[in-house]
């Protein structure tokens, strides 16, 4: 996944702040199937990445705009990424993308909080 966030930022002309990548623990909330967890903890994951964009001048890009653009990256495409828009009412309490090679049949989402105060992801445009 290192690989398509660099070609992101090329692409895109941003910063890309990489928020979380592979770890070795479940974080309290976590799931244990993560495509986050190393491959001793979750054979079959496929890595991912969680991230933020800045533009030259330092500003935050906002999530929604970094969102649709990065759906139309010619490196979203090529590396046939998976993006899931977390936003501040999913367990990661922060607004961020998630990009993995997941193959569950949805390959962009957006996460957002139901009434039971768990996250909700549905599938949004982009190329299936």
């Amino acid at each position: 996944m290192a690989t398509y966030v660099s070609s992101l930022a090329r692409d895109l002309g941003y910063h890309i702040v990489v928020t979380s990548g592979d770890r070795d623990r479940v974080p309290s909330g976590g799931a244990t199937t993560s495509n986050h967890l190393i491959p001793s903890m979750n054979p079959s994951r496929t890595g991912a990445v969680d991230f933020k964009a800045y533009t030259p001048n330092g500003q935050m890009v906002p999530m929604g705009k970094l969102f649709s653009e990065s759906l139309d990256a010619a490196s979203t495409e090529s590396s046939h990424a998976r993006l899931i828009w977390h936003d501040v009412g999913t367990v990661t309490g922060t607004q961020h993308l998630h990009a993995d090679k997941s193959t569950d049949g949805h390959r962009y989402e957006a996460g957002e909080k139901n009434t039971r105060g768990r996250a909700v992801y549905r599938p949004v445009g982009g190329k299936p």
